[in-house]
């Protein structure tokens, strides 16, 4: 079964804007801080478009992709064993920033989708 991976590109903003000297702009978006929720987003959108139907989308599916399947692969220990942390999501209003900065505030950078509504990820314990 497939899984999720995020590989995850955080340029600093100022350089994923091309200026007038010619530089190319890095390829790569910062996604690790919502990778779930731009998951859950993608299928909301397949779902609309009619590439997925609605039931196809289930919670154990979505465990799958986010979390067993890829441990599996790697040989690690089950989430699904007791006292594995999981994640609620819900829909709280959350949109995806512009932009992070760093905690003393030297680095800022962008995030894909910006300004896309998204669920709010919480973990549970």
């Amino acid at each position: 079964m497939p899984f999720s991976g995020s590989d995850s590109a955080p340029h600093p903003l100022v350089s994923k804007i091309k200026t007038q000297s010619g530089q190319e702009v890095p390829a790569g978006v910062f996604t690790q801080s919502f990778a779930s929720q731009l998951v859950i987003l993608a299928l909301e959108e397949a779902i609309e478009r009619g590439v997925l139907e609605e039931d196809e989308v289930t919670q154990d599916r979505l465990e799958q992709f986010l979390s067993r399947s890829g441990r599996r692969f790697y040989k690690l220990p089950d989430p699904a064993t007791e006292g594995q942390p999981k994640i609620a999501l819900e829909r709280k209003g959350e949109t995806i920033p512009m932009s992070i900065k760093s905690a003393d505030g030297t680095l800022e950078v962008g995030l894909s989708k910006s300004m896309a509504p998204v669920f709010s990820l919480s973990w549970l314990t």
